[in-house]
C-alpha cells in the first residue's frame, strides 16, 4: 500500500525524511536499509542490520502488535548480519525488555 501510494516503502520514505531534517547520517542509512541491510555495505554488525534483526525479534515476539510483512530472515541471512553469538545477545535482551513490559 504505501508503496503505490509513493513509489517508495516506509524505509525509504523516513531516510529521505530524516535526512532533509537533518539527522545524522547513520540515523539515516538504519532507516534506510532496515529492510534491506544485506545491501548495506559493512553490513554486519551495523546499526541497520541490529534495527532489521529487532525489527523480526518484534513481530516474532508480538505479532499481534506488530502491522505489515513479518520479516523472517534465514539462518544464512542473520548470520551475515552478525555472528551467531551477537544475535543470541540481542534476542535475549528483547525477550528481556518483553518481559518487563516495556515492548511496544
Amino acid at each position: 500500500m504505501e508503496f503505490k501510494a509513493f513509489s517508495a516503502s516506509h524505509a525509504e520514505v523516513g531516510g529521505y525524511l530524516s535526512g532533509i531534517w537533518g539527522l545524522p547520517g547513520d540515523i539515516v542509512e538504519a532507516l534506510t536499509f532496515h529492510h534491506r541491510p544485506h545491501q548495506y555495505p559493512n553490513g554486519k554488525n551495523s546499526l541497520p542490520a541490529i534495527i532489521s534483526l529487532a525489527d523480526m525479534f518484534s513481530h516474532q515476539m508480538n505479532p499481534v502488535q506488530c502491522q505489515g510483512d513479518i520479516p523472517n530472515f534465514s539462518r544464512e541471512r542473520m548470520q551475515l548480519l552478525a555472528n551467531e553469538e551477537r544475535i543470541k545477545q540481542w534476542r535475549s535482551k528483547c525477550e528481556e525488555i518483553k518481559e518487563r513490559g516495556l515492548e511496544h
